[in-house]
């Protein structure tokens, strides 16, 4: 029996065949390459004095216990995170079937009907579906208006990968999107053999995304498997890596509440605006795929309510 070779064994031999010309010539564009790439991360570190941005700073302050950005269309959520402000990427994390997408739907369709242009790319459903859905929660005439109006969009290809995040965030930017959502961050870990990791440079990639375009981020994250004793998620529970609660600006979780139909909902992170005590839930009940707020966890102060 023959000695198996591997690819990188061919490869070799192929190279072993080549003339010296053509060997100089390969290291000439190893080489190359190579100085490319330490130029580019030359070109990516560089020092400032903190004067230099102090006013940003000055006017950051400003926000500090304020809503920013575009509301969601529900007065306890905004409380929760300070509104989906630009440069900001929330992470909305829950078990297959609790609630996070029906969330996020309600929201960019609240935004989309208030005249704000929302890109929504659901990576999993089928358009027509995704299309079904929406009608759903947001009514025949206020989607009606939305499509007259143009204020939606949804990816004509699903076929993302984590090299075209960048594409896929600057195309819709140069639409004029005013907030992009992603549902799910989990379909990038499919393939890859180690999850952690790749996991953590999406949510990398796609913090540094939201900064750079200067609009929110909304991602979709499944969670862990919890203990059956644990009924309420943290943010070690987002599945996959720790990295996500880390990149994360503000955090929401869902889980099932007392109530048939209902959904808990809590902020877990806030990295920016001090507007609502991390832990503090509300609890919301479903029409359909329409979310409705219900009432609020004892610990919260009831005059915030607006039933």
């Amino acid at each position: 029996m023959g000695a198996k070779h591997s690819k990188v064994d061919f490869e070799l031999y192929k190279i072993a065949d080549w003339s010296q010309e053509e060997r100089n010539e390969l290291l000439l564009r190893v080489a190359d390459e190579n100085f490319d790439k330490l130029k580019q991360a030359d070109e990516l570190v560089e020092w400032e004095d903190v004067g230099n941005y102090w006013d940003e700073v000055v006017e950051a302050r400003k926000d500090w216990g304020q809503i920013v950005g575009l509301n969601s269309g529900f007065w306890e959520i905004d409380r929760m995170i300070g509104g989906f402000a630009p440069g900001e990427m929330t992470v909305i994390g829950a078990a297959t079937g609790v609630g996070k997408s029906r969330l996020a739907a309600n929201i960019a369709l609240f935004q989309a009907a208030a005249g704000h242009k929302v890109a929504y790319a659901s990576l999993e459903n089928a358009k027509v579906w995704d299309g079904l859905r929406f009608e759903n929660i947001i009514g025949k005439e206020n989607m009606k208006w939305i499509i007259e109006n143009k204020t939606l969009r949804t990816l004509k290809n699903k076929r993302v990968t984590p090299e075209s995040l960048r594409f896929m965030v600057k195309k819709a930017k140069e639409w004029g999107a005013e907030i992009i959502y992603l549902d799910h961050l989990h379909f990038f870990g499919r393939d890859m053999q180690d999850q952690a990791s790749g996991i953590g440079v999406v949510t990398q990639e796609l913090h540094y995304l939201a900064e750079e375009f200067e609009v929110p981020l909304v991602v979709i994250s499944h969670l862990r498997k919890m203990e059956l004793s644990q009924t309420r998620p943290t943010t070690d529970d987002l599945r996959g890596s720790s990295y996500i609660g880390q990149d994360a600006d503000n955090i929401l979780l869902l889980w099932r509440g007392e109530h048939i139909g209902s959904v808990n909902i809590s902020v877990a992170k806030h990295r920016n605006r001090a507007l609502w005590v991390e832990g503090a839930f509300v609890e919301f009940q479903h029409k359909g795929l329409r979310m409705l707020r219900t009432q609020y966890d004892e610990g919260l102060d009831k005059t915030w309510s607006i039933a």
